[in-house]
């Protein structure tokens, strides 16, 4: 943060790339934008603090943008993990439909008796 101090000079270009360097400072340490906007309108720029907003409106539109982005991504991965899930299930009440269907009669009674037996 001293360094980013020390290059605030009377008569500097100041840009975009420099006011998100501020941005970062600020997420980093709460409280130093102030200072450095404060000494920036000390030596006369005295839109520093609009010019700073306006990156950091920026900076934050783009981050909730990206958020959105994020969710939207998360939602159908788990859309896509409970379609496949649904999908095995149906594939496997299909196949148990398939395996009682070829037993005999004697088979499904013994199976029922040894599953109502269990049930208890």
């Amino acid at each position: 943060m001293e360094q980013l101090l020390n290059e605030i000079q009377p008569g500097m270009r100041l840009t975009r790339a420099f006011f998100k360097k501020v941005l970062g400072f600020e997420m980093t340490w709460p409280g130093c934008a102030d200072e450095m906007l404060s000494r920036l309108e000390e030596l006369g720029c005295s839109r520093a603090r609009e010019y700073y907003e306006v990156v950091k409106l920026e900076w934050q539109q783009g981050h909730e943008q990206q958020m959105k982005n994020v969710a939207a991504w998360y939602l159908k991965q788990n859309f896509n993990r409970r379609e496949v899930r649904e999908s095995r299930k149906r594939q496997e009440v299909e196949q148990l439909k398939a395996d009682l269907q070829q037993r005999s009669d004697k088979e499904l009674l013994i199976l029922l008796q040894r599953l109502s037996q269990d049930g208890n």
